[in-house]
Formats: structure tokens, C-alpha cells, sequence
């Protein structure tokens, strides 16, 4: 197995669905739900991108699309002997260190009172109900104040926070 299959698709060929994974996933880039393509295109190229092509994922057996009936994307699960227990459908994951305060540290889950430390950087096999509850893990965050916020800014207290993931991971295979 080599990587995930690309192809570079013109930006004027791309269909609505690869314009918003681009602009959205690969650059970062906030697209609305009901953006146009002429708009997804105008965001691409004041973003700076320099190419008149896009990557896109080809279609692969190697790789099938995984969804469920609703269309949404899900990862790929096998049966697991967890902790030497009985087997269960778990998926493959892996935490990434952070550069904060216990970025470097194991992460624990816990559910309906059983508590599991998942190492950062390795691959592990997590039950899907622990997955479930670190997609579900999430903070806020603030935007700090600097010293080029005003007086009246600081009296009109917390800003509006954002709302991230408390520990990010991805899905390995």
C-alpha cells in the first residue's frame, strides 16, 4: 500500500463537493455550507493558492468510501481483544503531542467508570465508545489579551471563545 490515491483536478473542472473539501479541510479556509462554487474559488484564490489545479482523492477499491446511511464518513472498525478481555469493535487512533502544558502526556478516557490511558504518537486500538467520547471532548478557547487591547475591550470582559477539541487525533489504518 502506498498512500492515499490523488489526482489534480483544474479548478475550474472541480465539482462542489472537492472545492469544499480544498477549501475547507486542506487549506483551512472557512466555507459556508451554502457557498457557490464561484465563491469557493474566489476564497481559494485570495487565499493565495497558486495553481489552477486542486488535489483530490480518486476513488479506489483499495480505499473504499466508508459512510453509513446518512452519508457521513466513518472509520474503518475490526473486532479486538481489548485489554486482554473479550473481543470488540474498535478502531485504529492516534494522538498527536500538543505544544501546551501535559501535551507530551498520556490521555485518559474514561467511560462508565473504566478508565484507559492512551499513550501520544502510537497508533492504538480504542473500543468505539472511548472514541465517541474523545470526538465529544471539547474546550473553549479565548482570544488572549495583548497589549493592543483596548481598555473598553477589557471592561466588556471575555470575549466570544471557540469551541476546539479537547485532545485532536485522527484515524489511522
Amino acid at each position: 500500500m502506498t498512500g492515499l490515491p490523488v489526482e489534480h483536478v483544474a479548478i475550474s473542472k472541480a465539482n462542489l463537493k472537492q472545492l469544499q473539501d480544498f477549501a475547507g479541510v486542506m487549506m483551512g479556509l472557512d466555507v459556508a455550507e451554502d457557498a457557490k462554487k464561484a465563491d469557493i474559488i474566489a476564497l481559494i484564490e485570495a487565499a493565495g493558492w497558486p495553481k489552477d489545479t486542486i488535489p483530490t482523492l480518486q476513488k479506489s477499491a483499495e480505499f473504499p468510501a466508508i459512510s453509513d446511511s446518512d452519508g457521513i464518513p466513518r472509520p474503518r472498525t475490526f473486532m479486538h481483544k481489548f485489554n486482554g478481555g473479550a473481543e470488540r469493535q474498535c478502531v485504529a487512533i492516534v494522538i498527536p503531542e500538543e505544544d501546551k502544558v501535559g501535551g507530551s502526556e498520556p490521555v485518559p478516557v474514561s467511560c462508565n467508570g473504566v478508565q484507559i490511558w492512551i499513550p501520544r504518537n502510537e497508533r492504538h486500538a480504542i473500543p468505539l465508545e472511548y472514541v465517541e467520547i474523545l470526538e465529544n471532548a471539547e474546550m473553549f478557547v479565548y482570544p488572549p489579551i495583548t497589549a493592543e487591547t483596548t481598555m473598553q475591550q477589557m471592561e466588556m470582559g471575555l470575549r466570544e471563545p471557540r469551541v476546539v477539541k479537547q485532545y485532536p487525533f485522527s484515524y489511522a489504518a
